[in-house]
């Protein structure tokens, strides 16, 4: 209250805050529409004081501002390189040693620039939750960031894969300290759901496919190394859960429409069902991998039907969920061998998704100088 001129006390009203431009935004556009708000003072209060800098890090490579976004397609270049070497004995068929030889350098050099980045990636994103913990959780509550953090441990598991032919041993660490910590990834991911409403968890829940099932990757390494039981138990894990999350998108595609830039997380679904079929013919269950080529293959026509839809809203860090999909769906094809009709296809695929990965794998990382990436996907700085 205030004494006015006339010497009457009036009631000051409240001044509203100014939107400035520090005004912190939960979830920036694109993602924000499609997320749900924290409903509570506390947790707005909180959010406020955690702002997004992702702009203003000029920490040694950016590591403080380094985003999950990173991962997925590096999870698509490990996996592209080993499509490539299962097309080795298929364009053996084909084109005799010199086809072989090509394919197998093609494979490694891909392998080689991913391992690369993989170290760079892991170690920067490991120094960020290092510096600061609670940004494991922060990470966790968007469908761009729990896709990230999943790719992250996948594509260690793919490095224990693609060490497994020439160091078994070393490949066996590698992959349990894989599955260790995605085991990890999955309990973190249940608990940052938990804090979510039932709105939230239906965003986008194809990106739950790469916490609980990522996990399916590692069979191929594990098959190698001679841990076939292990293998054959992910790989009967996986698909029960895989099982659960599509019936959840089912109700999820009935009640919540997806924002057009989380559309391409919608290719995420057929990781799992490729994934699952290389694991049953790695351990010894030829005929449902037939099956499963049937079902990749219904999946992969489903998304190329609606493909315009998908991908209305232009290219966005999230087309990184186009890219391991499409290396799975083709290593699967061409595991068929040569002379079958799936090797020809998969041939087919493996041109079209070097295209793919390469392409975008570019764009998303050079998105990362400067904190565009993080901006753009809601990562926040260290």
């Amino acid at each position: 209250m205030a004494l006015s001129t006339s010497g009457r006390l009036r009631v000051m009203r409240p001044m509203r805050p100014s939107r400035s431009k520090s005004t912190f935004v939960i979830f920036p556009p694109p993602y924000g529409s499609a997320i749900e708000r924290p409903e509570s003072p506390q947790q707005r209060e909180g959010m406020m004081r955690n702002p997004v800098t992702a702009s203003s890090d000029r920490s040694f490579l950016g590591w403080r501002s380094t985003p999950p976004a990173l991962f997925p397609p590096l999870l698509g270049l490990l996996g592209l390189g080993l499509a490539w070497g299962r097309a080795v004995p298929v364009l053996e068929a084909l084109a005799g040693p010199g086809g072989a030889a090509a394919a197998a350098a093609l494979g490694q050099l891909l392998l080689g620039a991913g391992t690369l980045a993989a170290v760079v990636f892991l170690g920067l994103y490991a120094a960020r939750l290092v510096a600061r913990p609670a940004l494991l959780m922060a990470d966790l509550s968007t469908p761009p960031g729990r896709a990230g953090v999943a790719a992250a441990t996948m594509s260690l598991m793919l490095l224990g894969v693609a060490a497994a032919a020439r160091r078994p041993e070393l490949a066996r660490d590698i992959l349990y300290a894989g599955l260790f910590l995605h085991a990890g990834v999955a309990l973190a991911t249940v608990a940052a759901l938990a804090r979510q409403g039932w709105t939230a968890r239906l965003v986008a829940p194809a990106t739950a496919h790469l916490a609980f099932v990522g996990e399916i990757v590692a069979p191929m390494g594990l098959v190698a190394t001679g841990d076939a039981a292990l293998a054959e138990a992910i790989v009967w894990l996986s698909l029960a859960a895989a099982l659960v999350i599509y019936g959840a998108s089912l109700v999820a595609a009935r009640t919540h429409a997806l924002a057009p830039p989380l559309r391409p997380t919608l290719a995420i679904h057929l990781g799992p069902v490729s994934l699952i079929g290389i694991g049953l013919q790695l351990t010894g269950h030829a005929e449902l991998s037939e099956l499963f080529r049937w079902l990749c293959l219904a999946v992969a026509a489903g998304l190329l039907v609606g493909i315009r839809w998908i991908t209305a809203a232009g290219f966005a860090p999230t087309w990184g969920a186009f890219t391991f999909p499409a290396a799975a769906f083709t290593s699967h094809m061409l595991l068929a061998g040569p002379g079958s009709a799936w090797a020809w296809l998969g041939l087919a695929a493996l041109i079209a998704t070097t295209v793919l990965n390469i392409h975008v794998a570019a764009r998303v990382w050079l998105m990362w100088p400067g904190g565009r990436l993080a901006a753009a996907t809601g990562a926040r700085t260290a």
